[in-house]
């Protein structure tokens, strides 16, 4: 027999049965590698959303800088046409709102921008702790099976040592 029929044999037999042994099933409130994974579905999705705002956010920032061009190349205009004054006058008028108002806009991004990098700096920090999470449950996983592989051996040897008892009782007088 070769070493890989061996190899086989000797480590193909333990895992094939450990795969027909039945399966516990774990609480629902217990299943801490289902929570982990939901954990990170819902971090996705906020990095996804927080990530769309901020494409907003910048949208409205450019928004913001053309409302100002618009004003200064209105002030430029009004000094030109002295005879559509009036109009130029409430035109600059209406303009100095809109500067002020995208200006206020423009805080706003700003506001959201931070805001929202902090959010997205929170979410990290949560993958990270998932992350901790996760190393815990496997090993934790790990020590399981060599705990079961130990008890494994243990019931073997109780197992024997009973045989060897009862034989030393039937051979007794």
């Amino acid at each position: 027999m070769n070493h890989l029929t061996r190899g086989v044999l000797a480590f193909g037999i333990p895992f094939l049965v450990i795969g027909w042994a039945p399966v516990p099933t774990i609480p629902e409130k217990l299943d801490i590698l289902g929570m982990i994974r939901q954990i990170y579905a819902n971090n996705d999705g906020i990095n996804s959303t927080n990530n769309e705002i901020v494409g907003n956010m910048k949208q409205i920032n450019h928004l913001a800088g053309t409302t100002s061009r618009i004003g200064q190349q209105l002030t430029t205009l009004q000094q030109g046409l002295g005879e559509q004054d009036a109009s130029l006058v409430n035109l600059n008028v209406l303009s100095q709102r809109q500067i002020e108002l995208s200006d206020s806009l423009h805080k706003l991004a700003n506001t959201l921008d931070h805001d929202l990098i902090l959010v997205q700096q929170g979410s990290a920090g949560q993958s990270g702790s998932i992350q901790e999470m996760l190393e815990t449950t496997r090993t934790l996983s790990r020590l399981a099976q060599e705990i079961t592989t130990v008890n494994g051996t243990i019931a073997g040897k109780l197992d024997r040592a009973a045989k060897t008892t009862a034989e030393v009782v039937n051979s007794m007088p």
